[in-house]
């Protein structure tokens, strides 16, 4: 077992500031930026007020690490002289300091994301509308409103999987790929396993990552050939394991039920209250 030197593994400041030690530079994180100093740029290091490090570089400039204890401090200077004594200066083959800041998201709503909250909006003024006509309450419109948006998304993606069942079954190509390993998901007794960017040649030659996770076909391991199903005319987003194409349809199926069952309450329900605003 490799012994880890005092210091080296130490990481100054927590969350959205942070200074690291890596195997070639300081790694210093200050919210959206981050600076990663090779050690052959570090001039000289000392500790500000027991709480912080500067890091003065031979360009003159100076960067502080996040506050954090002053124990951890003092280690995580020792450790980086270390770092920077050994390293050196610097040369024409040293790579330079980088500065990345990622760029604030700014939320950007399409004219489509604008129906689409335009459409929710009047689902909900309607739903309870109908709730106070037919005294049925908000609550519970409210509530029926949630099952009827539920029931229209389970509609819609059960509506994509035939789509894609149909156009794979109509123009589909099958082809041979080395099944890649697959990979866990969820927690506990719910692990799903899924293979995730799986690789296939189509029939012309080009090499496609899939897209979505696949549902690995059963009594293959990894290293195997089996048969994949792809649509020629969206490779990396309409493709599927051959030995799955038909327990997809059941799968659909299964979609369409549970959309139904769910959508039975609100249509019971909503129903009755148009009615009465009706009579």
């Amino acid at each position: 077992m490799t012994a880890v030197v005092p210091g080296e593994n130490v990481v100054l400041g927590s969350g959205r500031s942070s200074a690291r030690l890596q195997p070639r530079r300081l790694v210093v994180k200050e919210g959206r930026t981050t600076t990663a100093v090779p050690y052959e740029h570090i001039r000289a290091v000392s500790v500000a007020e027991t709480t912080s490090v500067l890091i003065e570089l031979h360009d003159a400039s100076v960067h502080r690490t996040p506050r954090d204890r002053p124990d951890a401090v003092a280690v995580f200077a020792q450790a980086l002289q270390r770092r920077v004594a050994s390293a050196g200066a610097p040369d024409a083959g040293t790579p330079a300091v980088e500065i990345v800041t990622v760029p604030t998201r700014r939320p950007n709503i399409s004219g489509h994301g604008w129906r689409v909250l335009g459409a929710l909006v009047g689902w909900f003024a309607a739903v309870l509308w109908l709730g106070a006509e037919a005294d049925t309450g908000p609550i519970l419109s409210f509530v029926m409103g949630l099952f009827g948006l539920g029931a229209f998304a389970v509609f819609r993606v059960a509506g994509r999987e035939w789509r894609d069942r149909y156009l794979l079954g109509k123009r589909g190509i099958t082809v041979q790929a080395r099944l890649k390993a697959t990979i866990s998901t969820g927690l506990d007794r719910r692990r799903v396993f899924v293979v995730r960017g799986q690789q296939f040649t189509t029939m012309t030659g080009d090499v496609v990552t899939a897209r979505p996770d696949l549902s690995p076909p059963g009594f293959a391991t990894t290293g195997d050939f089996v048969d994949i199903l792809y649509d020629p005319q969206a490779p990396a987003e309409r493709v599927l394991f051959a030995r799955n194409a038909t327990s997809a349809y059941v799968r659909v199926f299964g979609i369409l039920m549970g959309g139904t069952l769910i959508a039975i309450s609100p249509v019971v329900i909503l129903g009755n209250a148009v009615l009465t605003v009706i009579g």
